[in-house]
């Protein structure tokens, strides 16, 4: 499996390098000796920074070139966030933000 798909790390340390920097806060969890991450979690942060961003669902979906019905089961938790798209969906909230100012 390739390391921007992997939903699992050995260490704390490993699991927080592979998330955006503004996920900082966010606390993995160790089960069985692997840390893992609460998807539901991480989507409910990409989608209130969404909607602080002013950012419909319908666009930012487009932005990242996936469909909205995908975004929205990553930010509901019902799917896991590939790193790749986790990467994506920072870099068009980024321009979001940017923009607003």
């Amino acid at each position: 499996m390739p390391k921007n798909f992997r939903t699992s790390f050995k260490t704390r340390e490993e699991a927080y390098s592979a998330l955006p920097s503004w996920l900082g806060q966010y606390q993995p969890v160790s089960i069985s000796s692997q840390w893992v991450f609460d998807w539901e979690a991480i989507g409910s942060l990409v989608r209130k920074r969404r909607v602080k961003t002013g950012m419909s669902l319908r666009s930012m979906a487009k932005w990242m070139n996936i469909s909205a019905t995908y975004l929205s089961d990553l930010e509901r938790g019902l799917r896991p966030w590939p790193l790749e798209r986790l990467h994506d969906a920072t870099n068009v909230l980024d321009l979001s933000e940017r923009q607003a100012l």
